[in-house]
């Protein structure tokens, strides 16, 4: 069975025999959900090409200790692929960047296309924009990635327009 994977925010400058404190929703999760104990391994990630695995140290409420026993760097993939992902209705827009993640995507952008039915204004913006990054930060971990994908801000036809006109190569998806 493979090891647990938990994000943390950085593992720059962490070596073997140092300790790692993860804190808040990740160690809960970590300790109520999946419970696990002093001895138990698990991988940290930090989304950004960096691993640790390490045994618990410790444990409370929102808080695990780490004691880390080996760390890898990976180098960040190639080609990096980004995806422009038009707001779909409903959830099919988590389903979508579960995916992309999934496959390696390493940026996501949503676009406002005219066409799309779905709209992100005011909070719903900020709401929908918070869901896809969690989404992805999920599915990276499930897929046990070390580089997470980026999700950026909610895009419109003229900055998708304008970030194919700076790509190596550009494949747009269309029904004709």
């Amino acid at each position: 069975m493979s090891l647990p994977v938990h994000l943390v925010p950085s593992l720059e400058g962490v070596t073997a025999g140092a300790t790692v404190v993860v804190e808040g929703d990740e160690a809960h999760h970590a300790v109520a959900v999946r419970r696990l104990r002093v001895g138990e391994r698990l991988v940290l990630t930090d989304g950004l090409g960096r691993s640790a695995v390490g045994e618990v140290a410790s444990t409370g409420k929102r808080r695990l200790d780490v004691a880390v026993r080996e760390t890898a760097s990976d180098p960040e993939p190639a080609p990096a692929v980004t995806v422009v992902q038009a707001l779909p209705k409903g959830e099919r827009g988590e389903l979508a960047v579960e995916v992309l993640t999934e496959v390696g995507a390493a940026r996501i952008v949503p676009w406002a296309a005219a066409r799309s039915v779905a709209v992100w204004k005011g909070e719903r913006a900020a709401k929908s924009l918070a869901r896809w990054r969690s989404t992805a930060r999920e599915a990276a971990k499930q897929a046990r990635r070390s580089w997470h994908p980026e999700v950026d801000a909610l895009a419109g036809t003229a900055e998708v327009a304008e970030l194919l006109r700076g790509a190596d190569l550009a494949v747009v998806l269309h029904e004709d």
